[in-house]
């Protein structure tokens, strides 16, 4: 009978090994990540990594542990690395989307931005092109997107076209630590407006939200959407809106400053534009203490067109087009200022003590 002999190089058998050890920390990094435990997430995945840094899970996972605790330049980089390893990583993707998006969302990256600015916030890109050999002049490549510059300065942003669609892809705002479900996060707004921005009348050549709808219910729906993003990006389980947020008691105070839309009633133009503004000044308070304050302020502008008549001050009431415009840009405004508000909160959430 004959004997086959079959041998196998050690480097081979070394590989598997390592692979072998690789998929053990990646299996339980992903289950530790699952159940919320961050530190060990990351001191598995990392293992993972270091026996195995070219599959494109391992990173992606590793990315996803750092980001929960806050440590967004790391995460950033790696899943870059994971949609680079395998951009049929549909998770890897998405995940590169959500950081992409916001770094848009939050105007961290955007047209007019400087190449030094970019690279501060963005870090070294992943590969660049030079036109004519001109340094100020090119595209940078960031994973599967590009930024594309011209005298030093952004004049375009791409993203390849199997790209997630923004609207398939929401944006995550870290707020860590989280509190724990016996506490209850406190929100109240103190309506500061002037007059003219809620009076029922027009009593300059202006046309504000108070005359054309309801302005009474204002600070409970800017309270309730607060709190519904903060329990949507994990800063609690709970809230409540209230009218004060006692010394006992952990919350966010908002005085609102400014929420309307305006339009020239006077004009004598069949196209008339319409401004709008959110302002206000955000403080988050604990146990009696002020831990942080910042000023929030948004602003959006829309045009009516063909207006027959802006208001009627016989029937005390304005036209149906421009109401409608009126309503939308004010709220566009509104919109604008919750994402600089969740920005706000992002920065200054780990002066909580849960």
């Amino acid at each position: 009978m004959k004997r086959i002999l079959i041998v196998i190089p050690l480097c081979a058998l070394l590989v598997s090994c390592a692979m072998t050890e690789a998929m053990k920390h990646f299996g339980e990094g992903t289950r530790a990540l699952e159940r919320g435990d961050w530190e060990t997430a990351i001191a598995e995945l990392e293992k993972a990594r270091e026996l195995d840094p070219k599959t494109s899970t391992v990173r992606n996972n590793l990315a996803v542990a750092y980001g929960a605790i806050g440590r967004t330049e790391e995460s950033w980089w790696e899943v870059r690395q994971a949609v680079l390893l395998d951009e049929r990583n549909v998770y890897a993707l998405r995940h590169f989307a959500r950081q992409w998006y916001g770094f848009k969302v939050r105007k961290i990256l955007a047209v007019g931005h400087s190449m030094a600015q970019v690279e501060a916030e963005l870090g070294t890109p992943d590969m660049a092109t030079l036109k004519g050999g001109d340094p100020s002049e090119g595209v940078w490549f960031y994973g599967p997107c590009t930024v594309e510059f011209k005298g030093g300065t952004v004049v375009k942003i791409s993203e390849p076209a199997r790209f997630p669609p923004a609207a398939k892809v929401p944006l995550i705002w870290r707020l860590a630590p989280r509190f724990d479900a016996g506490t209850k996060l406190l929100i109240a707004v103190h309506d500061e407006r002037p007059a003219l921005e809620t009076e029922k009348t027009p009593s300059t050549k202006y046309l504000y939200t108070g005359a054309v709808s309801p302005t009474e219910a204002h600070t409970v729906t800017v309270g309730h959407n607060i709190g519904i993003l903060v329990v949507k990006n994990r800063g609690a389980r709970q809230y409540a809106v209230t009218n004060a947020i006692p010394d006992d008691c952990v919350g966010l105070d908002l005085t609102l400053a400014h929420w309307y839309s305006r339009l020239d009633r006077e004009a004598n133009t069949p196209s008339r534009s319409v401004e709008a503004e959110f302002a206000g000044t955000l403080a988050l308070r604990q146990d009696g203490r002020i831990l942080a304050q910042c000023q929030v302020r948004a602003q959006d502008t829309s045009t009516v067109e063909n207006v027959s008549f802006v208001w009627d001050s016989q029937q005390q009431q304005t036209s149906k087009p421009v109401l409608a415009v009126m309503e939308k840009t004010a709220n566009g405004a509104f919109n604008d200022a919750l994402i600089e508000i969740l920005n706000a909160l992002e920065k200054h959430w780990p002066a909580f003590s849960p």
